[in-house]
């Protein structure tokens, strides 16, 4: 059976969780999805703004 672990993300995880996202986007929006470099910018913005951690 598949195992999942999870931990905190940080902010040096940003290129890690931009990628996940926009994968997840494109898929459910056709292909619509904002530019990597755009989620990835979200995604650092939203990790330091969790105080480092998320």
């Amino acid at each position: 059976m598949p195992s999942i672990s999870t931990r905190s993300a940080n902010a040096t995880d940003a290129d890690t969780v931009a990628r996940f996202i926009h994968a997840l986007l494109d898929e459910l929006t056709g292909g619509k999805a904002p530019t990597p470099d755009v989620v990835r910018q979200s995604a650092e913005t939203v990790l330091a703004d969790a105080g480092g951690s998320l």
